[in-house]
């Protein structure tokens, strides 16, 4: 059996965290040059993707998600059943981009 210090582990889920929310800022990107000056998306955990706050439309929400399971699949660290349990999810889908990258996170410790 292999030991691996925890902060070991705390460093890998920070590279791991890392690498989704830098698929989400791509996919942000790639949003953004669809949406007005005044509706883009700020590249932030805590920006709204989903409520009163969120700049979004259903249209352009369904777009976002699409594009983050996009970059995920290239990096090869999309997870499995991404989209269904996204819709599944038992609290709803989460509301900012930091919560998505959580979400994202548990989903591939599963």
């Amino acid at each position: 059996m292999q030991y691996t210090s925890p902060d070991h582990d705390c460093e890998s889920m920070t590279q791991r965290r890392t690498q989704v929310l830098a698929a989400v800022y791509e996919a942000v990107e790639d949003i953004n040059q669809q949406l007005a000056d005044d509706s883009r998306l700020e590249k932030a955990e805590a920006t709204a993707i989903l409520g009163s706050a969120s700049r979004l439309d259903s249209l352009n929400m369904l777009n976002l998600i699409v594009g983050i399971e996009e970059k995920l699949s290239q990096q090869g660290i999309l997870p499995g059943n991404f989209t269904e349990r996204l819709i599944e999810r038992e609290d709803g889908p989460p509301e900012t981009l930091g919560a998505l990258a959580t979400f994202i996170l548990e989903l591939q410790n599963t």
